[in-house]
C-alpha cells in the first residue's frame, strides 16, 4: 500500500526500547529488456527455499568501518551469487524489515534482528547468465506474473509489486511488518 504524506505524518511505527541488532545491507534487483527478473533459489539460511534477489550485508572491518558504497555493495554481491556484473544500478528504494514479531521458515523463535535495506536496480549487465550460480544455486529469470507465483517471503512479493508498479526515475521508502511467517502490513512512500 502506498501512503499519501498525510497519512504518513500520522502512521508511526513503535520501534522496541531493547536494543535490537540492525543489519544493513544491499539488495540488487536486475530487470533484463525482455522484462523479466533475474533471481536464484537460496538453499540455506533465513531464505532457504526462497526465490530471492541477490544481495547482503556491507563488508565491515573489526572496528566497526564500512568499506564499500551501497552500489558497491549491490554489484559485489550479485557478482558473487550470480555471476554477472549490473551495469548502473540505480537506488530505487530503501526498505526497514521490523523483525519484532517475525519468525523465518524452519525456526521457533521469534527473529532477534531488524534489517534495512538499500534496493537497486538494473537493466543491462556483464557476464553470462546461467541456471546455476557460482555458488550453486538454482538460477532463472521470470517474468512478474511468474515471479509472484514462486516461493517468496511475503515481504518480498509486496517489494517487488512496488518495485514493478512504480515509475522508474521515482524513489520510495517502506516499512514491512511480519507477524510469526504471515505479513502484517508493508507500507511504502514515494520520497
Amino acid at each position: 500500500m502506498f501512503l499519501s504524506r498525510e497519512k504518513v505524518s500520522c502512521r508511526r511505527y513503535k520501534m522496541d526500547e531493547q536494543k535490537r541488532k540492525l543489519y544493513r545491507g544491499t539488495l540488487c534487483v536486475v530487470r533484463r529488456e525482455d522484462d523479466r527478473y533475474l533471481m536464484r533459489l537460496e538453499t540455506q539460511g533465513i531464505n532457504k527455499g526462497c526465490w530471492i534477489f541477490p544481495g547482503g550485508d556491507y563488508e565491515i572491518l573489526q572496528d566497526g568501518t564500512r568499506t564499500e558504497f551501497s552500489a558497491e555493495c549491490a554489484i559485489r554481491e550479485t557478482q558473487e551469487e550470480m555471476g554477472i556484473t549490473p551495469l548502473n544500478p540505480k537506488l530505487r528504494a530503501l526498505i526497514y524489515f521490523d523483525n519484532r514479531k517475525r519468525i523465518f521458515p524452519g525456526k521457533r523463535e521469534v527473529a532477534n534482528f531488524d534489517y534495512q535495506a538499500a534496493y537497486f536496480c538494473s537493466h543491462d549487465f556483464e557476464g553470462e547468465f546461467r541456471k546455476t550460480g557460482p555458488e550453486g544455486n538454482k538460477q532463472g529469470a521470470f517474468t512478474y506474473e511468474e515471479a509472484t507465483k514462486l516461493p517468496m517471503h511475503p515481504g518480498d512479493l509486496k517489494i517487488l509489486d512496488a518495485l514493478t508498479r512504480m515509475p522508474l526515475h521515482h524513489v520510495f521508502e517502506g516499512v514491512v511488518v511480519h507477524n510469526g511467517l504471515s505479513l502484517e502490513s508493508a507500507d511504502f512512500l514515494a520520497v
